[in-house]
C-alpha cells in the first residue's frame, strides 16, 4: 500500500491523521507488511512514514 522512498530500518512508524490533523493511529512499521485500514470509520486519511529521524514518504488514504 505504501511505497516508501528510501531504506526503512527496523525503527519505523507510520502516523495516521485525519483531515484536520489530528493523530489517528500510530503504527511500529515493518517492511513488507501491509497496514489495514479497514477498520477506520469513512474519510479521508493522511499518512507519513518516519525511520531514523526522516521523512520517507507521505500519502493520502481514502476509507469508503
Amino acid at each position: 500500500m505504501f511505497g516508501a522512498k528510501g531504506c526503512v530500518s527496523g525503527k519505523s512508524e507510520i502516523i495516521m491523521t485525519d483531515v484536520l490533523g489530528r493523530m489517528v493511529d500510530e503504527i511500529r512499521y515493518t517492511p513488507g507488511v501491509r497496514l489495514d485500514v479497514s477498520e477506520y470509520p469513512p474519510g479521508l486519511y493522511f499518512y507519513r512514514l518516519e525511520a531514523d529521524g526522516r521523512v520517507l514518504d507521505v500519502g493520502r488514504v481514502l476509507v469508503e
